[in-house]
């Protein structure tokens, strides 16, 4: 979760890293696969789930969509862990 100076993450980035990170998503992954994981996450959002940036943008700040944006990340996250291999080389 560490950003690089003058480069900070988007807030929507920030949330959906964190969510990950306490709910277990990454509690498998060994250490050094960690960076490759945000970095992999992020593109296959980018890619194949682009609106769920803009939901969490939007519909953050209003306390009774939480359930749905909850539901649209673990959706993402579960799709997300089913292709990403630790192993894999960077």
């Amino acid at each position: 979760l560490k950003q690089g100076q003058y480069v900070p993450l988007p807030v929507e980035k920030q949330v959906l890293i964190i969510y990950a990170g306490t709910n277990g998503y990454v509690d498998n992954l060994p250490i050094e696969s960690l960076q490759r994981y945000e970095r992999e996450l992020y593109a296959f959002i980018d890619t194949r789930h682009g609106g769920l940036w803009e939901e969490l943008r939007t519909k953050g700040t209003d306390g009774k969509k939480f359930d749905e944006i909850v539901a649209s990340m673990k959706k993402v996250l579960a799709e997300f862990a089913k292709q990403f291999s630790p192993d894999a080389k960077a």
